[in-house]
């Protein structure tokens, strides 16, 4: 973890990006992230002209049935929020949960594996989303109290993965600060239109991540390889008044520099009106 700081010096120079997001785990906020290490590298970014977009804070079992264990899950997010407020970024982000206490089958190559969760024994949704919504209007609280919004990923499968649940939860936690970080291929893996869910999340979308998807197995490729349409991406996050930062996450390459261009040069692009 200590040349953390360095590994995406390299990535930055060849691809020039503008800014970055940070990202921290229930260990490497305790460990990592010190005062010390934090002042290094707000340094660092500052010199290499980047901004920080967003600290996304890990904080697995938000929903956890178990008081104490959910009790662990929030200081650590009350440590992600101080360590956002010292980076100089303006939210902090979290993603969504599955259900509580479930798990899911083994999953191999082979194409006739079946795939679901495995609910825990005597699951109760509505018990379940309650104790998920407290969560939330502590974790926005909290956020607020620095000055901060809170966004969540909400991945396929998540307790609240569509942008109906969006707006039920926003209605149910009642936190202004609380909005999503919109990831246009977890839409397409739900087989939900990208444009629909802008209009229907408007401004209470806090950043976007511009990641491709194929529609079929493939949902981690760069803006432009797959079947997103970002202009009208773009056409519909304008018409909502965003002027936030989009990011590029193409994860899990072995060749993150050409990837991560490809999807910067596609993204500029269709930000000129070139398509």
């Amino acid at each position: 973890m200590a040349q953390l700081i360095f590994l995406f010096t390299p990535l930055y120079r060849l691809n020039r990006f503008e800014c970055i997001d940070l990202i921290g785990t229930p260990e490497s906020m305790k460990e990592y992230y010190t005062p010390k290490t934090i002042e290094k590298l707000r340094k660092h970014i500052e010199g290499l002209g980047l901004e920080i977009g967003t600290f996304v804070s890990s904080t697995p079992d938000i929903n956890h049935p178990d008081p104490a264990v959910r009790k662990q899950v929030l200081e650590d997010f009350a440590r992600g929020v101080d360590i956002t407020a010292a980076l100089g970024c303006s939210h902090i982000n979290i993603t969504a949960p599955r259900p509580a206490g479930s798990t899911q089958t083994p999953v191999t190559s082979g194409s006739a594996d079946k795939v679901s969760y495995i609910m825990a024994e005597g699951y109760d949704f509505k018990k379940d989303w309650r104790t998920y919504v407290d969560s939330l209007k502590y974790c926005a609280d909290l956020a607020g109290s620095k000055g901060l919004k809170l966004s969540l990923e909400c991945f396929a499968g998540t307790i609240c993965s569509t942008p109906h649940a969006w707006l039920r939860l926003f209605e149910d936690v009642g936190a202004p600060n609380l909005g999503i970080q919109l990831d246009t291929s977890h839409l397409v893996t739900q087989r939900f239109d990208v444009v629909f869910a802008i209009y229907m999340t408007g401004d209470r979308i806090f950043n976007v991540h511009a990641k491709d998807n194929d529609g079929m197995t493939r949902g981690n490729l760069p803006p432009g390889c797959g079947i997103i349409d970002y202009p009208l991406v773009i056409d519909a996050l304008r018409h909502v008044g965003y002027d936030g930062i989009i990011s590029v996450e193409v994860e899990f390459t072995h060749n993150p520099r050409r990837y991560n261009q490809q999807a910067k040069e596609h993204l500029e692009k269709v930000l000129k009106g070139l398509y």
